[in-house]
């Protein structure tokens, strides 16, 4: 039986990785500038926000929830927690 990998074949272009990650910089710039500048509390509103964006983002650029660290269930508490060392 065949190894199993994680890898996946690439898709896309360099500037394709480009574009995604200017738009990335340019939206947390953004959020960043109206949480400084902005009326009281925007942070609270766009934080959430543009964080579901971003998410979104990246699941329609090809990320899996394996990719961030989230296996399985996406709503599970244990997302991020895989990487972490335990300790006895």
């Amino acid at each position: 039986m065949p190894a199993r990998t994680l890898a996946r074949p690439v898709r896309g272009s360099r500037r394709r990785l480009a574009l995604v990650l200017g738009a990335v910089l340019v939206v947390l710039a953004a959020v960043n500038v109206a949480d400084k500048y902005g009326p009281p509390r925007t942070g609270l509103v766009a934080g959430p926000l543009v964080a579901l964006g971003l998410v979104l983002l990246g699941r329609r650029a090809g990320l899996r929830w394996y990719d961030w660290d989230c296996p399985g269930v996406p709503w599970r508490p244990a997302c991020g927690t895989r990487s972490a060392p335990s300790s006895p």
